[in-house]
């Protein structure tokens, strides 16, 4: 009789065991911030390091080995608030290529006005400062508003923000709105401009066109397909 009862009390404890831990992964749940809150960190985590174009400048005679190295960084004068920060260093020919552009990427959360994470391109006032520059290179800190310039060519203002939609497993879609991005040439001539760029766990996908009323091209860089950047 004692054995079938303490037999009895451990089920019982094992029954409750399992019932409060199905209840603390409840709480837990309930306490992780929504989905809209972290698309920009998981976007910056899957940008972070060095990405290149050798494989399709193989398969295309002619064309340039690129490569980007993005560095996280922390500069909350200019992302702000639990935004996120990456420099980035393009190359041609690889690592060790000739210096191409240098950026600072910002990605914001998600928020009710915004309704998706942003993600903002920006060219440095200084750039020469920033060159070679590692995560913890103290100009970070200081970097603002000030020291920055839009980087999509001759736009500016917020509406050329690209707006970033999360795919799932890893991927990411983001996209400026080239009704809203607008730029003149030389001649005063208006047109949009669309920066297009998906990531993918294998992948990063990048093209920028400016696009006149009637269609036609202003600029498209580069001037085929999307540079195909994949891990080294």
């Amino acid at each position: 009789m004692r054995a079938r009862l303490l037999a009895g009390l451990r089920l019982t404890d094992l029954r409750l065991a399992g019932l409060a831990g199905a209840l603390l992964g409840l709480a837990a749940c309930a306490s992780t911030p929504a989905a809209t809150g972290t698309g920009a960190a998981d976007m910056a985590r899957a940008l972070a390091g060095g990405w290149d174009t050798r494989v399709q400048a193989q398969a295309s005679p002619g064309a340039t080995r690129v490569e980007a190295r993005f560095t996280p960084i922390v500069a909350p004068a200019l992302a702000g608030g639990g935004g996120q920060a990456l420099y980035v260093e393009w190359r041609a020919g690889g690592p060790d290529g000739a210096l191409l552009r240098q950026q600072v990427w910002t990605l914001q959360p998600a928020t009710p006005a915004t309704a998706a994470p942003r993600l903002e391109l920006w060219t440095l006032a200084d750039p020469a400062a920033a060159r070679g520059a590692d995560a913890g290179a103290p100009l970070w800190a200081r970097l603002g508003p000030a020291d920055v310039r839009p980087a999509s060519p001759r736009a500016d203002g917020p509406d050329c923000a690209l707006a970033v939609t999360p795919r799932g497993d890893g991927a990411f879609d983001a996209a400026s709105d080239p009704t809203r991005c607008r730029a003149v040439d030389p001649a005063g001539r208006a047109y949009g401009v669309a920066v297009r760029i998906t990531l993918m766990p294998t992948g990063l996908l990048y093209q920028e066109t400016g696009v006149y009323d009637d269609d036609t091209f202003a600029f498209k860089s580069p001037p085929e397909t999307p540079y195909d950047f994949r891990r080294p």
